[in-house]
């Protein structure tokens, strides 16, 4: 491992052009999505969750995703409380998220290029390195999104890093203040949050430092707690509902068991972009650690935090779709190798310049650039992702946003069954019924308790006095009720981001099947260029 390099200019061009790049990347992707669509949409219907729940919470004071009320649909508080409050200051904008999450990746750029110039003798060579690592983040991907990953991010690295710099005793109040400040707002704002901090706890009790870490206990338990309460205390389970539908905490006992040897394995031994920093980072750890045993420096701390956090999310967490889920452990990564890169770019310099005959140099030459090549394979579809923004946010446009729109101009203060919920609740004024359980608990308790099925939907969705339903029939096979009247059907041409092609339309009473059937008719006309709207008894129109 290199001495670290003398610090520089805090804004010199190299350490400021890769957040430059970034964020001129990622407003050319929203320009790319208006000029395909005319809006400002997100590629996911995940956002409009987010969107639904601060619009309401901003409008009426409910922090739910539907006007049905209350519900624990959001696995990002702090997220949503923040768009709330920008909804409630400037208006009820969609572009609001996305400059968060500019606002969030600036600053992260920044830090992440710096640490590189700190431990590089090149601010440019940092520069370039960190911007090819940011684009195979996918970070401009996380920004257009508009999703909580790049606050949840830069919240992360500040924890980590309030823990690998020891502050004088003179200052320990004050650092222990900020210590629990990032780790409430990092829990906060991600409950993976949690994967991170008991590594931090474990060094932290390494070090005797009882009060730092009783600190940092009881910032990231807190919200927790206190979410749960009110989850609890209106009816809900202890957890959000994402969080116990992408965890293990939605099984138990041996199920539970065999969930996590099958996400370790599969997740973590079987995804080489998060196999091949975590072996690299095994190795640095205990290269670090024979120095270290007290975990003193800053090097050893991340080559232990992330090793630990990744095997801790890989086994009880998801990863995936977009790369969001594990961005936050790729940039842990990121810090924690940073140091150690440039021992083996000099051994590669060294080999590649030394003298031998033509032949061999050949070999040598082809070998170490088959290695490089072979290391960044893995992030080749990290990169690809970012293409896949602009045709996505227009396949959410052509589906989830122009159900929305439908239920906005014919159902505005119904009662609707959907199993997309998040579009459809930004954009209209409904009272949801969630089929799938994440805004409505009912589906959940009776999944639970083996009673979810036809007989559970037709029951709730009466009681409830729900009129139409919208929904992809693939995801319910036979659990659809047979008194359900199918009225139309719309095909968008192309599946980027949506989870079903076709979406259908249904009747629950026979008194409004002719009705809906009008209503899709008349709003046939509007739909944009590229859905392909079916009726049951008629041909494609």
């Amino acid at each position: 491992m290199n001495p670290i390099a003398p610090r520089h200019s805090y804004c010199s061009l190299p350490l400021i052009l890769p957040a430059l790049l970034l964020a001129v990347t990622a407003v050319g992707l929203e320009l790319g999505i208006f000029l395909r669509t005319g809006h400002f949409v997100y590629p996911l219907d995940d956002p409009y969750i987010h969107l639904a729940m601060a619009r309401h919470f901003a409008e009426s004071g409910i922090f739910g995703v539907s006007l049905a009320g209350f519900s624990a649909s959001s696995s990002s508080p702090l997220w949503t409380l923040l768009v709330a409050f920008n909804f409630w200051i400037f208006g009820n904008h969609e572009i609001i998220p996305f400059l968060l999450n500019l606002l969030a990746a600036v600053p992260l750029a920044w830090r992440l290029t710096r640490h590189a110039a700190r431990h590089w003798h090149s601010e440019w060579t940092a520069a370039a390195a960190t911007s090819f690592f940011l684009f195979a983040l996918p970070l401009p991907a996380l920004i257009s999104l508009g999703m909580e990953h790049t606050l949840h991010i830069l919240l992360v690295l500040l924890l980590v890093s309030r823990i690998g710099h020891p502050v004088p005793e003179s200052t320990r109040f004050s650092t222990n203040f900020h210590l629990f400040f990032l780790g409430f707002a990092a829990t906060l704002t991600r409950y993976e949050t949690g994967f991170v901090t008991v590594p931090l706890l474990v060094i932290l009790a390494l070090r005797r430092d009882w009060t730092a870490a009783a600190t940092l206990a009881a910032a990231c338990a807190l919200p927790v707690v206190m979410i749960g309460g009110i989850n609890a205390g209106l009816g809900w389970h202890f957890f959000p509902n994402s969080v116990l539908m992408k965890s293990v905490l939605g099984s138990s006992g041996w199920e539970q068991v065999d969930q996590i040897a099958k996400r370790f394995y599969g997740q973590l031994l079987g995804t080489p972009h998060l196999l091949l920093p975590f072996a690299f980072s095994l190795g640095a750890g205990l290269y670090t650690l024979r120095g270290d045993p007290d975990f003193s420096s800053p090097e050893t701390i991340r080559n232990f935090v992330f090793p630990v956090a990744l095997m801790l999310h890989c086994s009880l967490a998801l990863i995936g779709w977009f790369y969001r889920y594990e961005a936050y452990l790729l940039a842990l990564g990121w810090m924690a190798l940073v140091p150690f890169i440039p021992t083996p770019a000099g051994w590669y310099r060294e080999i590649w310049t030394t003298a031998a005959p033509r032949f061999n140099r050949f070999v040598i030459h082809a070998a170490l650039v088959g290695m490089l090549l072979l290391g960044l394979t893995p992030f080749w579809d990290h990169l690809q992702s970012i293409r896949r923004i602009v045709p996505g946010a227009e396949n959410i446009y052509h589906q989830q946003y122009q159900m929305g729109l439908f239920l906005r101009a014919c159902y505005n203060g119904a009662t609707v069954a959907a199993n997309d919920i998040g579009a459809i609740n930004y954009l209209a004024d409904i009272e949801c019924l969630d089929l799938m359980g994440l805004g409505s608990r009912e589906p959940g308790w009776a999944n639970a308790q083996g009673r979810w099925g036809a007989a559970f939907i037709e029951s709730w969705c009466r009681q409830r006095n729900a009129r139409i339903a919208v929904i992809y029939e693939s995801w319910f096979r036979r659990n659809l009720p047979e008194s359900w009247i199918k009225i139309g059907e719309w095909t968008v041409n192309q599946q980027e981001t949506v989870a079903d092609t076709t979406v259908a339309f249904f009747a629950l009473s026979p008194d409004e099947a002719p009705r809906l059937r009008a209503h899709l008719e008349e709003f046939s006309s509007q739909l944009p260029p590229g859905i392909q709207v079916r009726f049951i008894d008629s041909s494609p129109q």
